[in-house]
């Protein structure tokens, strides 16, 4: 009987040693797996990051093109209205003196 019952005592404490160890495994695969997910999303998250930093450069880059065409445009209205009021002076002047003469 005493025999019988150390027997199955040790199968009873093999039993416990391997759940222990496969329970073991078990969290450490779940946390490989975890840490597999947190690298994932932080990368995901890191391209996003970088997708939207590139969009808002390229925005910028598009804002400050327009910018500069508006610019030009403004400039080259404003030289043309100057110039066509030079050309007026210039005209006028002409006038005057022809009329001195």
């Amino acid at each position: 009987g005493a025999e019988v019952d150390a027997k199955k005592e040790g199968e009873r404490e093999l039993e416990e040693a391997v759940a222990k160890a496969a329970a073991k495994e078990r969290a450490a695969a779940e946390v490989e797996h975890a840490k597999a997910l947190e690298a994932a999303v932080e990368t995901a998250v890191a391209a996003a990051v970088h997708a939207t930093r590139m969009e808002d450069e390229a925005a910028q880059q598009r804002r400050l093109q327009e910018a500069a065409r508006a610019a030009k445009a403004e400039a080259e209205k404003e030289h043309a209205a100057s110039l066509a009021s030079a050309i007026s002076d210039m005209e006028a002047w002409t006038e005057s003196s022809m009329s001195k003469v």
